[in-house]
């Protein structure tokens, strides 16, 4: 399954805490099975001059995801999750879906 996740810096953090942040980020990107076991990740980016972060991830389960994001929490940043689905799956689902509500 895959998630979105977007990081956001929940305030002022000390070089030193934000120097953990960005090794925290450097293994999940060389060693990712140490820090998501199971977990890929698909796509990152880091926006300029704002301290925002996304990425998907493809996991077993989102139960996967939940110890590096405590992780990040603890290091200062938030994370949302947004559970995300490919085309090819959402579109016969949103039919079926339109179509028991139109009767057709």
């Amino acid at each position: 399954m895959e998630f979105i996740l977007i990081h956001r810096l929940l305030g002022p953090v000390p070089p030193e805490i934000m120097k953990k942040a960005l090794e925290l980020a450097k293994t999940a990107n060389l060693e990712t099975e140490k820090v998501v076991p199971g977990g890929k990740v698909c796509a990152a980016y880091a926006a300029f001059g704002r301290t925002i972060a996304v990425c998907i991830w493809e996991v077993p389960s989102v139960d996967a995801l939940i110890p590096f994001i405590d992780q990040l929490n603890f290091l200062g940043w938030e994370t949302e999750v947004i559970p995300a689905e490919k085309m090819e799956v959402a579109i016969p689902r949103l039919e079926k879906i339109l179509a028991q509500q139109t009767g057709s």
